[in-house]
């Protein structure tokens, strides 16, 4: 074996028992075991597949979900000195731009049901399924009905639509509400014990229903860019999910923030509540922040303001500036 390198026994896993040096994972000569029991310190999922269309993955029926909004958040003392976890794998499926899409596809095929009878697949959800058919949708991995549904409401007859209008309104609903996924469990597990998020996965291989948050990339293929156009959930990662300086709040007005970086930040946060029919914006509250050098250094807090928010009437933004 190569004992310059760190080795992992299996994904998720529970570390080693023997044979690698306790701080850095490196090969030490001995035989390599594992643990019989452990506490969990890697953990895969959720993966929030698609379904309520018949496709060469997911399910045909609509299996919904619960849409985690708003958050439960439950305060606790985070920080790398208490028991935590490595999320490396976790993921929503979606479909890609209308950019991305439509030059793959006969204008007669611009809907997410392709505007063709259904086809009838079989075979485990988990894997690929074999179609019977001429849907040129159902060819396209995962579907995304049920992710629209839980997040935009019944609008079955608009799935069905077809054309240019119809087929943008769908795939941008669908990139949404994947997004929304997302976003609501690394929210969630960065107010845990959490040192690690790992997404499944970052670039799609081909214009589909996939999990990727970066679009296909070859330029070769028609209505692609090089390196492929980022998704509304790649804007997040960088804009909030994934910046050091962090925060979010949950039902009851329970806010949270933390920083993840080695250095202190000074900084401020805003609180604010975008209206969805008029469009403006009320700021709810203000307030400094001072947090320690991180990993994990956190402050938790309440406001009745957002605890009274109906999030049926706008949208709440947790805006952190240094």
């Amino acid at each position: 074996e190569d004992i310059s390198r760190v080795v992992w026994p299996s994904s998720p896993g529970k570390g080693w028992a023997t044979g690698v040096h306790r701080l850095s994972s490196l090969p030490n000569g001995n035989p390599l075991t594992t643990p019989d029991t452990k506490a969990t310190i890697e953990q895969h999922g959720p993966y929030q597949h698609g379904a309520g269309f018949p496709a060469k993955n997911g399910d045909t029926p609509m299996l919904l979900f619960p849409a985690n909004i708003p958050l439960n958040l439950t305060a606790g003392t985070i920080g790398p000195a208490q028991q935590n976890v490595f999320v490396s794998e976790f993921g929503s499926v979606s479909m890609s731009s209308f950019e991305s899409m439509a030059p793959t596809l006969a204008a007669k095929h611009w809907g997410l049901h392709a505007g063709q009878p259904w086809d009838t697949c079989e075979g485990v959800s988990s894997g690929e399924r074999t179609c019977t058919g001429d849907n040129v949708m159902a060819q396209r991995n995962y579907p995304c009905d049920n992710v629209i549904v839980v997040y935009f409401g019944s609008a079955l007859a608009g799935l069905n639509g077809t054309g240019e209008v119809a087929f943008k309104r769908q795939l941008y609903q669908c990139l949404i509400s994947s997004a929304l996924v997302v976003k609501q469990a690394i929210e969630t597990r960065r107010a845990q014990n959490v040192f690690g998020l790992i997404v499944w996965q970052f670039g799609e291989i081909w214009p589909t229903g996939g999990w990727g948050s970066v679009e296909y990339g070859n330029p070769n293929f028609p209505g692609q860019v090089l390196g492929g156009r980022w998704k509304p959930l790649q804007y997040w990662y960088k804009s909030s999910l994934y910046a050091d300086a962090f925060a979010s709040c949950g039902a009851g007005g329970q806010c949270f923030l933390r920083n993840d970086a080695p250095a202190p930040f000074q900084g401020s946060l805003t609180l604010q509540l975008t209206d969805f029919a008029s469009s403006a914006v009320q700021v709810l509250e203000q307030k400094n922040i001072s947090l320690p050098a991180g990993a994990g250094a956190a402050e938790w807090f309440s406001s009745a303001k957002v605890g009274q928010h109906d999030g049926t009437k706008g949208i709440l933004e947790a805006v952190v500036r240094d």
